[in-house]
């Protein structure tokens, strides 16, 4: 990989900084309950005002293909066993607001269900029946039968989970990981045959141990790392176990939710939260540098396809509002500058408890164009830290476009401007400027018209805050005790 410059070159003042290569930072949402019912074409509309260009939407396999048996010819869209009806709908109102759809195919109907051991619940797709399915849903939405063309395709949904997948061992060896391996490998096939170019994404992992029972008695700090590993031939030094292993993706997706802020690192050393991404991103180099991955592109990605936090109000356990406008941001940054290119955030709208963490309280709010006050947060994604006499910052543009952007401290009742700059290709900007204040900092584009929250150079500690103010994940609670983590920003 070639070093280059960021493209950050300043109009007055500003310093570039040397990072890697640029990379873009879509973002989008997960949303079933608003993108798959009535609310769906303003839902995909209020997602675009938020700067979303891509959206994950759940294509449910069992429910497409819910006849007591197999269809006669499953790789045929047409065959009459199949409705895709309400797919249909989500996928043209997502396409019509502008948004390019992720289909993650979930699910299975029931006659393709196996247990690969006595005893065992039924709860593992057969591959090949869910590699045909692939190839019906790639060639429906191929672009040419009357419907949106799709280009990605997310393969199943944490399946390092027994929730999902179980059982993940069999005679106390790793099953699921194979399986998985096989699984998109097959898919991957399918998916391709239609449109060589169309996009891959696997992984699609939960942050945590899995706590299944079946599980837990093989290894009770099973993570995503382990399954990661699993999947992609690796042993635990990132050496290979099977020279010979390759696997079809073009990028890995995961949910990094954390019980703390957004350097929050994980307890156990296979969890990954999200202050843990670059060892996952080291664990998905190793593995292309081995020849253990096949892809379209130059590399495979590193996306994000679930992420948030509750929020309170309303959840009087979430994250507070306020901090969450300083956290959603340094969690973008976060994110980008472990080189996550996709986020899809869950939820644009609330659902009921114990899901509150949407960028809108109820479709009512929705319909009155009335967000939450995180929604700007999440739009202009913004950060600035003391550094060097000055201060270091880091934004990205409403929808990744390009602009020229101010970046402003406050000053008395008004904004001072410390120098303006011009964002790269894919609306990221970055660099410094000198500065003796300690007040806030925000950035503004001024061809936009757009604006950033402020950003307050004061340092916060982390915090526990349980996923979805459920009972804690982690093993241990050591929050009180940590100090503030600084952000990974590159000198």
């Amino acid at each position: 990989m070639l070093l280059a410059v960021a493209v950050v070159l300043a109009i007055s003042g500003a310093s570039a900084v040397a990072t890697t290569s640029p990379h873009p930072f879509q973002t989008g949402f997960l949303d079933d309950a608003t993108f798959g019912g009535s609310s769906a074409s303003l839902g995909f509309q209020r997602a675009a005002e938020a700067g979303a260009t891509i959206e994950r939407l759940g294509i449910d396999w069992g429910a497409v293909a819910s006849n007591a048996s197999p269809p006669a010819d499953p790789t045929n869209p047409d065959d009459p066993s199949y409705s895709w009806a309400a797919f249909d709908a989500e996928v043209d109102a997502a396409v019509a607001a502008g948004q390019a759809p992720i289909a993650n195919i979930v699910g299975a109907p029931a006659w393709a269900l196996t247990s690969p051991a006595g005893g065992m619940p039924a709860t593992v797709p057969d591959p090949t029946q869910f590699a045909d399915f692939a190839h019906a849903a790639a060639l429906r939405y191929d672009g040419s039968h009357g419907h949106p063309r799709i280009v990605y395709w997310e393969i199943f949904n944490e399946p390092n989970l027994g929730l999902f997948l179980e059982p993940q061992f069999l005679n106390g060896e790793p099953y699921a990981a194979e399986w998985y391996r096989n699984l998109v490998n097959q898919s991957a096939v399918a998916i391709k045959s239609v449109h060589a170019d169309n996009f891959v994404i696997a992984g699609s992992t939960a942050p945590f141990y899995d706590q299944t029972a079946s599980t837990v008695a093989v290894n009770p700090a099973w993570g995503p790392l382990g399954f990661m590993r699993g999947v992609l031939c690796l042993t635990p030094q990132l050496t290979s176990t099977s020279p010979g292993c390759t696997v079809e993706f073009d990028a890995w997706s995961h949910h990094p939710y954390t019980e703390g802020g957004p350097t929050h690192t994980a307890s156990l050393p296979d969890d990954v939260e999200l202050g843990d991404l670059p060892r996952m991103k080291q664990v998905l180099d190793a593995a292309w540098a081995l020849g253990h991955i096949v892809t379209n592109g130059p590399a495979p990605e590193l996306w994000v396809t679930e992420f948030s936090w509750n929020a309170n109000p309303p959840d009087p356990g979430g994250v507070p509002v306020s901090l969450l406008e300083r956290w959603i941001p340094e969690a973008m940054y976060e994110m980008w500058s472990s080189g996550v290119t996709v986020l899809t955030w869950y939820e644009l709208v609330d659902t009921s408890a114990p899901y509150q963490t949407g960028l809108y309280t109820s479709t009512t709010a929705l319909a009155d164009n009335q967000p939450k006050p995180i929604l700007q947060a999440f739009q202009f994604p913004f950060v600035a830290y003391r550094s060097d006499g000055g201060i270091f910052f880091w934004g990205r543009t409403p929808a990744g476009r390009r602009a020229t952007v101010a970046v402003e401290q406050q000053s008395g009742s008004g904004w001072t401007s410390l120098g303006t700059l011009q964002t790269d290709q894919y609306g990221i900007f970055q660099g410094r400027f000198a500065t003796t204040s300690r007040l806030p900092v925000r950035a503004r584009t001024t061809d936009l018209d757009e604006t950033s929250v402020a950003f307050s150079l004061r340092t916060v500690p982390d915090r526990f805050f349980p996923s979805f103010g459920l009972d804690q994940f982690e093993p241990s609670r050591t929050y009180a005790s940590r100090p503030a983590i600084p952000p990974r920003w590159r000198p």
